[in-house]
Order: C-alpha cells, then structure tokens, then sequence
C-alpha cells in the first residue's frame, strides 16, 4: 500500500476565515449573545416510537438508521 501524498502547506484555516470571518464559533457567540439580552432560542422537539410488539409489521427494519419512518406509520410525539 502506498503513502499518503502530504501537502506542505495547509489553507483550511485562511478558507474558514474568509467564509466565515476570523470568529469560527459565530453561531455559538450568536447564541449566548442572545441569551444575554433576554432572547431565549426555541426549538420544538418530535419523536417517532412504535410499540415493539408492532417491530415486525414494516416492511423494512424500523431499527435500521439508514431507512425514514413515515408519518402515517409511526406518529409523531411532542
């Protein structure tokens, strides 16, 4: 097996400081600041679950990561 190719010089962070300024956490800086002015970041959260009796009546394996539940199928919970 062959070695990896290094190149010398690495721009990764010149990239990011051109796309996203020289702040990399702007996002979290974003969010405290926002928290410290009173304005508290809402998000709602839904989960699918299914009886696991009710496991073996899909069609595909509803344990496996790669496959999507459908709405109609497992129900949505808040």
């Amino acid at each position: 097996m062959g070695r990896p190719h290094v190149v010398s010089k690495s721009s990764l962070e010149e990239e990011a400081i051109k796309v996203g300024g020289s702040t990399h956490s702007r996002a979290t800086k974003d969010l405290y600041d926002s928290i410290a002015i009173g304005n508290y970041h809402k998000q709602k959260l839904f989960v699918q679950t299914i009886d696991p009796d009710h496991e073996d009546r899909f069609d595909f394996d509803p344990l496996d990561v790669t496959k999507t539940w459908l709405d109609a199928s497992c129900h949505f919970n808040r």
